[in-house]
C-alpha cells in the first residue's frame, strides 16, 4: 500500500461504514480563523483555552477543537456549536447522541502546528501525531515504555533516524491505546508495535485492562515533513481516506460546502 495522499476535497466527503477518514489541519492559521473557531467552542472548551499561558498554545487548542466540531458537525449535518461531548471513564471523548442516532466515532491529536482527526462510522479509532524532535533521553524513555523488540530496533537505527524511529513507535502505541480507550493507563511496554510494516496496514490483536480483546489495524501516517503519525481502527477491510482541512483555502477554517450546505 502506498503512503496515504492528503487530498483537499472539492465537496465534503461522504463517510461510508467501511471507511475511515483522517483529516489534517494546520494550526498556524491567522487571527480571523482563530476567532471563527473560538465561536464554535462550548463554554467549557473556551475556559480550557483561556487557561493556556502562551498565546501559541491557546491558538492551537482553539483551532484543533474548532476543526473537530466543524468536521463532525458536517458529517452529522448538525451545527458545530450544537454538538455535545462526554468523556468515558478513562478520558476518551465521545458524542452525546440521541437514542438510535448514528454512532460516529472520532479521535483528535495535535502536536506543534498540526492536528489529525480520525472519524469512522460505528468503528473505534485512535490517532496520534508527534513533531519529530531530538530527545535527550530517548534511550531511557524506551527502556521504561518500549517492548524488547522495539528497544532493539531503536538501538539498531542510524543516529540520524533515531528520533524518527522513536516517534514512529510512540505514535503507533498511542493510537492503539486511544482506539481501545485505555489511554496511558495501560503499560506501554506491554504493547509491541514493532511488527507493523512501514507504510502498510498491520493487523494487531490487543487486550485491554478489562481483559477484552480488540482486533485492530494500524497504519503509519506521514502528515507533513517533520511529523510522525499513526492511525489504529477497529476491524479489518476498511478503506482509508486522508483529507486536508483548509490548509490551502483562502476562506480559512470554514468547512468545504457539502450535501448539507
Amino acid at each position: 500500500m502506498a503512503e496515504p495522499r492528503w487530498i483537499s476535497p472539492a465537496a465534503f466527503p461522504v463517510l461510508s461504514r467501511d471507511a475511515v477518514h483522517v483529516w489534517r489541519g494546520m494550526l498556524d492559521l491567522p487571527a480571523p480563523s482563530v476567532a471563527r473557531s473560538a465561536g464554535l467552542l462550548s463554554p467549557e472548551e473556551q475556559a480550557r483555552a483561556s487557561r493556556f499561558h502562551f498565546a501559541r498554545d491557546r491558538r492551537r487548542f482553539i483551532l484543533a477543537h474548532g476543526m473537530l466540531r466543524s468536521v463532525v458537525g458536517a458529517y452529522l449535518a448538525t451545527a458545530p456549536s450544537a454538538l455535545r461531548f462526554e468523556r468515558h471513564p478513562r478520558g476518551k471523548p465521545a458524542l452525546i447522541a440521541a437514542a438510535g442516532a448514528r454512532r460516529l466515532c472520532f479521535n483528535l491529536s495535535h502536536s506543534g502546528e498540526l492536528a489529525l482527526l480520525a472519524v469512522a462510522d460505528d468503528r473505534d479509532v485512535g490517532v496520534d501525531v508527534e513533531r519529530i524532535r531530538p530527545l535527550g533521553d530517548a534511550g531511557g524513555i524506551s527502556e521504561r515504555h518500549f517492548a524488547a523488540s522495539e528497544r532493539d530496533r531503536l538501538r539498531a537505527a542510524p543516529a540520524d533516524r533515531t528520533a524518527e524511529v522513536f516517534f514512529t513507535y510512540w505514535t503507533r502505541k498511542e493510537a492503539v491505546l486511544k482506539a481501545t480507550g485505555d489511554g496511558l493507563l495501560s503499560p506501554l511496554e506491554e504493547l509491541d508495535v514493532s511488527g507493523v510494516p512501514p507504510g502498510c496496514p498491520g493487523p494487531l490483536v490487543v487486550s485491554d485492562r478489562a481483559g477484552l480483546s480488540h482486533r485492530l489495524v494500524v497504519i503509519d501516517l506521514r502528515p507533513a515533513a517533520g511529523y510522525a503519525g499513526a492511525l489504529a481502527a477497529e476491524g479489518e477491510g476498511w478503506q482509508l481516506a486522508c483529507w486536508r482541512w483548509d490548509d490551502e483555502r483562502k476562506e480559512g477554517l470554514g468547512p468545504p460546502r457539502g450535501p448539507h450546505g
